[in-house]
């Protein structure tokens, strides 16, 4: 009696999950993740397969912790930075949060508020213990560390964690190598840009994968141009309506995929603007969501309100192969104006 073909039985493709994702030609819009805040902080290769295994976070939240509970229950993201020139017998802590809420606005989003210390190696730990505690005399006696970025100047995260992610470690090295080079030659003094290695930023299958600050926006397969134009803000946002993955000071899925939307029609101001994200409708039937938008731009309020519908799910395979007929899928967003507005 002839035995039953397995799955296992097949020679299977081998299959990274990056490229895979790529050809799939899909708007990665609502895919990023959602964090009130980044503690970054310059941790010297190499690293582990997750930074949490590296000082100060291992200390502060444990290994495997993907984000750290600040005590003021905010959420946290910690993120490695490979150190720059500039700062040498220092470490750099950068810390972005989201705004605080207020009595009158407890739904602020974007962009993130910046600072960066340079502290000694010996006061990385209470700098960023005192930052997760929320603990603001505590966080004064470092005030002698601060130092001033301008408020023009774009943070690019590449994630290049290769240990974590070969599509990263291969693919967001090339592109982080390249971005610099050009920036170099472009911005020379920094004034405008500043690239960085940085540890897994989440949603390899994205790679080459890209946060920028301080608006919080995560992108995904970028060429080297679209980089340069990102970091320098010489390219339309309408150009990279196929790489924004979502801003990261707001919930994933139909929330980014409007503020995304939003970003593409009125440009790089919407970025830098303050603003704020309602869903004031769902409907069940369709799974369609109602998403208000509201944002001061050049002194004048904006509203947005934009309908997020589910188009169709497409394959999230596992990286290096897809190991069965069963794999798990991610929702794919389209985005319209609610009628009238």
């Amino acid at each position: 009696m002839a035995r039953a073909l397995r799955v296992e039985d097949l020679e299977l493709p081998k299959l990274r999950c990056a490229p895979f994702h790529s050809s799939l030609d899909v708007d990665p819009a609502g895919t990023a993740g959602a964090y009130d805040a980044f503690l970054c902080v310059e941790v010297p290769l190499p690293w582990e397969r997750d930074i949490s295994l590296s000082e100060p976070f291992l200390s502060l939240a444990g290994a495997g912790t993907a984000k750290i509970t600040a005590g003021d229950g905010r959420t946290v993201r910690p993120q490695g930075l490979v150190p720059r020139p500039g700062a040498e017998g220092w470490t750099r802590v950068l810390l972005l949060e989201r705004p605080p809420a207020t009595a009158s606005d407890a739904g602020a989003a974007g962009p993130y508020q910046r600072r960066e210390w340079w502290v000694l190696p010996e006061e990385v730990a209470g700098l960023c213990s005192a930052l997760v505690d929320v603990d603001p005399s505590a966080v004064a006696e470092y005030d002698g560390r601060l130092v001033e970025v301008p408020d023009g100047v774009v943070d690019v995260f590449v994630c290049t964690h290769g240990k974590r992610d070969a599509c990263c470690g291969s693919s967001g090295a090339s592109l982080h190598d390249l971005l610099a080079a050009r920036l170099a030659a472009l911005d020379p003094a920094g004034e405008r840009a500043r690239p960085w290695r940085v540890s897994h930023t989440g949603g390899h299958r994205f790679a080459p994968t890209v946060l920028t600050f301080p608006d919080g926006y995560a992108w995904a397969h970028l060429d080297p141009e679209q980089a340069v134009g990102l970091a320098l803000r010489s390219i339309d946002p309408a150009d990279l309506a196929g790489h924004c993955r979502g801003a990261a000071c707001l919930p994933g899925g139909p929330v980014q995929a409007a503020d995304a939307a939003a970003l593409v029609e009125l440009g790089w101001s919407w970025a830098a603007a303050p603003r704020t994200a309602t869903v004031t409708g769902f409907d069940r039937g369709s799974l369609a969501t109602t998403v208000r938008l509201d944002a001061t731009l050049d002194g004048a309020p904006v509203r947005r309100e934009l309908r997020v519908e589910l188009d169709r799910h497409v394959p999230q395979i596992t990286c290096g192969a897809i190991d069965g007929p069963e794999y798990a899928v991610e929702p794919v967003w389209r985005v319209a104006p609610v009628a009238g507005r």
